[in-house]
């Protein structure tokens, strides 16, 4: 699995980060990801800051965490966690990424539903929409930076993206046909 190495390289499993270590990255990665741009400060932390995977291994996490069901980062939190600390620091991991976050969600919802009408509170969600805009491109070109880009997967991102952009098919029907062709690929040296 992804990451598998970098716990190999760190000495094994007794220098892999313990379970309160898991719930305080995946907590700071949440409180930084603000507005979008969860998986660009998950990158920068987990392979950047603390090195606990290449490149190569984080996007092959977020591969997984991509095609699973529900929201990216609490999968990559649990896979994450998984991998070092079993189901403890699955859940740890996860914790660190959804109570906090939980807890300021409700508060913001309250205020919304208590003062969403005012011009004030729309004007500054609309400026938030665009920041938020501006973090999810960031994050795009932060995770394909160090894919070894080529034609053929160029050609399938393009898809993928006109496919669900564009089009607005499905995502699973998206994935359905991609992935295989991607793997394939892959498998042949083409992507």
């Amino acid at each position: 699995m992804a990451g598998s190495s970098s716990a190999d390289r760190d000495g094994g499993a007794a220098h892999a980060p313990g379970v309160g270590r898991l719930y305080g990255v995946f907590l700071r990665i949440a409180m930084l990801s603000f507005g979008g741009g969860s998986l660009m400060w998950s990158q920068r932390v987990l392979v950047e800051e603390l090195g606990w995977f290449s490149n190569a291994e984080f996007l092959n996490a977020v591969g997984m965490s991509q095609i699973l069901p529900g929201p990216n980062l609490p999968n990559l939190a649990v896979i994450i966690g998984a991998q070092y600390r079993g189901v403890a620091g699955a859940g740890a991991a996860l914790a660190g990424v959804t109570l906090v976050p939980l807890v300021i969600l409700l508060g913001a919802g309250a205020l919304y539903f208590a003062y969403g009408d005012l011009p004030l509170v729309q004007a500054a969600l609309t400026g938030m929409s665009a920041a938020a805009a501006g973090t999810i491109g960031a994050a795009a070109y932060k995770m394909g930076e160090p894919f070894p880009w080529r034609l053929a997967s160029v050609l399938v991102a393009l898809v993928a993206f006109g496919a669900i952009a564009v089009v607005q098919l499905p995502l699973v029907l998206v994935l359905a046909v991609l992935l295989p062709l991607s793997v394939a690929l892959a498998w042949f040296g083409r992507v």
